[in-house]
Protein backbone atom coordinates (compact mmCIF):
# COMPACT_ATOMS: atom_id res chain seq x y z
CA UNK A 1 0.00 0.00 0.00
CA UNK A 2 1.32 3.43 -0.95
CA UNK A 3 1.85 6.02 1.73
CA UNK A 4 0.48 9.51 1.32
CA UNK A 5 3.00 12.33 1.31
CA UNK A 6 2.68 14.81 4.16
CA UNK A 7 1.45 17.67 1.96
CA UNK A 8 -1.21 15.39 0.46
CA UNK A 9 -2.48 14.09 3.80
CA UNK A 10 -5.45 16.44 4.22
CA UNK A 11 -6.76 14.86 7.41
CA UNK A 12 -3.38 15.18 9.12
CA UNK A 13 -3.00 18.76 7.88
CA UNK A 14 -6.43 19.67 9.26
CA UNK A 15 -5.57 18.04 12.60
CA UNK A 16 -2.24 19.85 12.80
CA UNK A 17 -3.86 23.17 11.94
CA UNK A 18 -2.05 23.56 8.63
CA UNK A 19 -5.30 24.20 6.76
CA UNK A 20 -7.30 27.17 7.97
CA UNK A 21 -10.63 27.48 6.18
CA UNK A 22 -11.49 30.71 7.98
CA UNK A 23 -8.31 32.52 6.96
CA UNK A 24 -9.10 33.34 3.35
CA UNK A 25 -8.42 36.28 1.11
CA UNK A 26 -10.78 37.77 -1.43
CA UNK A 27 -10.39 39.61 -4.67
CA UNK A 28 -10.56 43.39 -4.61
CA UNK A 29 -13.78 44.45 -6.31
CA UNK A 30 -15.41 41.07 -5.75
CA UNK A 31 -18.98 40.72 -4.49
CA UNK A 32 -17.58 39.78 -1.08
CA UNK A 33 -15.33 42.85 -0.99
CA UNK A 34 -18.24 45.09 -1.95
CA UNK A 35 -20.42 43.60 0.81
CA UNK A 36 -17.69 44.07 3.42
CA UNK A 37 -17.23 47.67 2.31
CA UNK A 38 -20.99 48.31 2.51
CA UNK A 39 -21.19 46.68 5.94
CA UNK A 40 -18.37 48.86 7.28
CA UNK A 41 -19.95 52.00 5.82
CA UNK A 42 -23.33 51.21 7.38
CA UNK A 43 -21.72 50.26 10.69
CA UNK A 44 -20.00 53.66 10.94
CA UNK A 45 -23.22 55.44 9.93
CA UNK A 46 -25.22 53.62 12.63
CA UNK A 47 -22.53 54.28 15.26
CA UNK A 48 -22.70 58.01 14.51
CA UNK A 49 -26.48 57.97 14.95
CA UNK A 50 -26.39 56.01 18.20
CA UNK A 51 -23.89 57.96 20.25
CA UNK A 52 -21.14 56.51 22.44
CA UNK A 53 -23.31 54.69 25.03
CA UNK A 54 -25.47 52.95 22.45
CA UNK A 55 -22.43 52.21 20.28
CA UNK A 56 -21.27 49.74 22.93
CA UNK A 57 -24.64 47.96 22.83
CA UNK A 58 -24.53 47.86 19.04
CA UNK A 59 -21.02 46.36 19.15
CA UNK A 60 -22.27 43.72 21.61
CA UNK A 61 -25.17 42.92 19.26
CA UNK A 62 -22.85 42.61 16.26
CA UNK A 63 -20.49 40.39 18.26
CA UNK A 64 -23.39 38.18 19.30
CA UNK A 65 -24.64 37.91 15.71
CA UNK A 66 -21.14 36.99 14.49
CA UNK A 67 -20.79 34.34 17.22
CA UNK A 68 -24.12 32.83 16.23
CA UNK A 69 -23.15 32.93 12.55
CA UNK A 70 -19.89 31.13 13.39
CA UNK A 71 -21.78 28.36 15.21
CA UNK A 72 -24.20 27.91 12.30
CA UNK A 73 -21.36 27.83 9.75
CA UNK A 74 -19.37 25.36 11.85
CA UNK A 75 -22.40 23.07 12.18
CA UNK A 76 -23.17 23.35 8.46
CA UNK A 77 -19.57 22.48 7.61
CA UNK A 78 -19.64 19.44 9.91
CA UNK A 79 -22.98 18.24 8.54
CA UNK A 80 -21.82 18.72 4.95
CA UNK A 81 -18.63 16.81 5.68
CA UNK A 82 -20.64 13.94 7.22
CA UNK A 83 -23.01 13.92 4.24
CA UNK A 84 -20.10 13.75 1.81
CA UNK A 85 -18.54 10.94 3.81
CA UNK A 86 -21.81 9.01 3.79
CA UNK A 87 -22.01 9.42 0.00
CA UNK A 88 -18.46 8.10 -0.41
CA UNK A 89 -19.15 5.17 1.91
CA UNK A 90 -22.34 4.31 0.03
CA UNK A 91 -20.50 4.43 -3.27
CA UNK A 92 -17.60 2.33 -2.02
CA UNK A 93 -19.43 -0.31 -0.01
CA UNK A 94 -22.80 -0.79 -1.71
CA UNK A 95 -22.01 -4.35 -2.82
CA UNK A 96 -25.62 -5.07 -3.72
CA UNK A 97 -25.88 -2.10 -6.05
CA UNK A 98 -27.26 -2.93 -9.43
CA UNK A 99 -25.11 -2.04 -12.39
CA UNK A 100 -25.79 -1.97 -16.09
CA UNK A 101 -22.32 -3.41 -16.63
CA UNK A 102 -21.29 -7.07 -16.38
CA UNK A 103 -18.94 -7.92 -13.56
Amino acid sequence: METIEREENVIRNIYEGNIDFANRTFEKGSEYAENIHEFCRLEEEVYQLLGEHNKTKAEELISSILSLEYLVECDSFAEGFKMGTRMLMAALYDVNAKSIYKK
